[in-house]
């Protein structure tokens, strides 16, 4: 059951994921990264889940969504439940959408959505209706080109938008993985290599403190320090 669960909160893919305008000014626009409930049913069903919904209004008058899966481990239906927004084009449909989809989230399906950074496209703009919008801008032609996260963090994000990119996220450095602290563990061993010094060298204060492309220039170096040994 376990495995399950570890399915349904992995990381989307960037195929799962879709972009949309939020806000607006003079001089360019937001885009915000959300998923469909389309999503939420494919992760679902490629999990191997057995999973049920119903939609049902509260004692407030609030549309929500209940996700049960089934846990096959204890013989039980373990429950998930959230309300949903209207729509601004389809009320009721989209109210039923959005509370399945927000009710995906409390199973962890797209929940690095919520970590997204702010991103700002610069872009001819016109009025209209006293509202400012993007001149001949279509958002069906907007594609994810990189999405990347590690640990529920963005750590590579880019977008396109007619075979260009109109936002790339600032590339940041991945964490150690445990694989890469326990090859390294076993390097310093191998190779009698005082840890205060390998961590001074680094300047980092433990071993997981190190990013990923440090952690793989140090088991080359000690690589090579065993190879000389």
């Amino acid at each position: 059951m376990k495995d399950v669960f570890r399915k349904l909160s992995e990381p989307l893919d960037k195929s799962m994921v879709e972009a949309r305008i939020g806000m607006t000014s003079a001089k360019g626009f937001s885009l915000l990264l959300y998923k469909t409930a389309r999503t939420d049913i494919n992760k679902l069903n490629d999990s191997g889940a057995i999973w049920q919904n119903k939609h049902e209004y509260d004692a407030m008058g609030l549309l929500t969504c209940t996700i049960s899966v089934f846990d096959t481990d204890h013989k039980l239906w373990i429950n998930r439940v959230d309300v949903g927004t209207e729509s601004q084009t389809e009320k009721q449909k989209g109210l039923y959408s959005d509370s399945f989809k927000r009710t995906g989230f409390r199973f962890g399906i797209g929940l690095e959505l919520y970590n997204a950074p702010f991103i700002w496209v610069t872009w001819d703009m016109e009025q209209f209706n006293n509202k400012w919008k993007p001149k001949g801008f279509f958002g069906a032609n907007l594609n994810i080109i990189d999405y990347e996260t590690v640990s529920g963090h963005f750590t590579k994000l880019s977008i396109g938008y007619e075979g260009r990119i109109i936002y790339k996220m600032k590339e940041v450095d991945t964490p150690v993985s445990q694989e890469q602290v326990l090859q390294i563990q076993a390097l310093i061993t191998e190779t009698q290599t005082e840890l205060p010094e390998f961590l001074k060298y680094f300047r980092v204060n433990a071993i997981s403190d190190l990013t990923s492309a440090n952690a793989v220039n140090a088991i080359t170096t000690l690589n090579k320090k065993k190879a000389k040994q």
